[in-house]
């Protein structure tokens, strides 16, 4: 998200809009909100401050799904959905491990309208390792476009495997 640099920093609607908007930087999308996000009702704008327990956040609760509906979320996701429709597009995720259907459906429906557009799911998984059946795998194992990689294991190509490395690196 492009945040206005100011005494109270605030949302820039086109850069949610148009790709073209400082087009030659990587472009980070942060689904669930931040810490210090606030809708201001008398500018009727997106404000970054101080966090507190007004933030703009979706948290895990039977309402997720309805808040994720809400700006600037929306705005987001139709914003990533539009760039997984350009040619050659990547998408790297790191940190999302995959289990929220309404964004995965976001994800996959985009990638269907496009025969060049990749993801790439680094997955943190020392205290849960995925298995072939995991959900994250099975989003793998479902479209080719997508590849999930973890500590010991990957979904390429629609492919399962376990993996590791011949020598450890020397330090």
């Amino acid at each position: 998200m492009d945040f206005v640099v100011a005494l109270e920093p605030f949302l820039i609607r086109e850069s949610v809009e148009d790709f073209s908007f400082l087009s030659k930087q990587t472009k980070l999308w942060k689904i669930h909100g931040s810490l210090g996000w606030h809708f201001d009702k008398d500018t009727e704008k997106i404000l970054r401050v101080s966090p507190d327990d007004d933030d703009i956040l979706i948290y895990p609760s039977t309402l997720k799904y309805k808040d994720s509906k809400k700006q600037p979320y929306e705005s987001l996701m139709d914003r990533l959905s539009n760039f997984l429709k350009q040619d050659d597009a990547i998408l790297i995720t790191c940190g999302y491990s995959w289990g929220d259907e309404h964004i995965n459906s976001r994800i996959i429906s985009a990638l269907k309208t496009n025969t060049t557009s990749h993801i790439i799911g680094l997955i943190f998984d020392k205290y849960d390792k995925i298995d072939e059946k995991s959900n994250v795998s099975r989003v793998g194992l479902d479209n080719p476009k997508v590849s999930i990689y973890a500590s010991s294991n990957a979904v390429i190509g629609c492919s399962y495997g376990k993996w590791a490395l011949k020598t450890l690196p020397r330090c």
